[in-house]
């Protein structure tokens, strides 16, 4: 019976564990730039804000798009091609 209960409560702190340390659902989107007819950045990061989504990822570093997801609070990946050499400063 003793060990009954033991198992129980562990059962119990292992599920509550669990439940506390799921990270909440985050919708995200990959905003491509190779198509016709595309909106405007600005347009685009208003678009997201208003849906929630609060991660995005693109495929260049193109500055007018950088300067649109600035001060958004948008979580943002820049993809940077292989071909381009990326050196730190020193």
């Amino acid at each position: 019976m003793r060990f009954q209960i033991h198992f129980l409560l562990f059962i119990i702190a292992i599920h509550q564990i669990v439940i506390l340390e799921l990270p909440s659902s985050v919708v995200g989107v990959c905003y491509g730039r190779v198509a016709n007819k595309l909106i405007p950045p600005m347009d685009v990061v208003s678009l997201l804000i208003s849906n929630g989504i609060s991660k995005a990822r693109i495929f260049d570093a193109d500055p007018t798009t950088l300067k649109a997801f600035s001060n958004t609070g948008i979580e943002l990946i820049i993809e940077v091609p292989n071909k381009v050499d990326v050196t730190h400063p020193s």
